[in-house]
């Protein structure tokens, strides 16, 4: 029987953002493959929304961050239409369950 292959659904090399003079984000890189779970974890202020921002081309970045084939920098709006976000605080249904408030933030989309 052959490998499996998975393909590559986001890659980000050399990721660098700077607000002015502070730092907020210094050279990262990693690959997510499809069928992966992946968490972003850490605290405030390390960079988790502004990374999240450069991966739905909300923002100008140094480096180089692909969806699957498609390149942020040039192709951030159709970027945008592939990529589900489930905010942090959900402060609306407070009872649902991850799965729940996902699936309900992805039909009002």
């Amino acid at each position: 029987m052959g490998r499996l292959t998975y393909r590559q659904l986001l890659s980000v090399g050399n990721l660098t953002k700077d607000y002015g003079k502070f730092p907020a984000l210094r050279d990262v890189s990693f690959q997510i493959q499809e069928g992966s779970t992946t968490l972003l974890l850490g605290p405030n202020g390390a960079g988790k929304t502004t990374l999240i921002r450069c991966v739905l081309g909300l923002l100008n970045f140094d480096g180089e961050i692909r969806v699957g084939e498609l390149d942020v920098r040039g192709e951030g709006k159709l970027v945008r239409t592939k990529i589900g976000y489930v905010p942090q605080n959900c402060s609306y249904y407070d009872h649902l369950r991850l799965y729940d408030k996902a699936s309900l933030v992805a039909k009002m989309k």
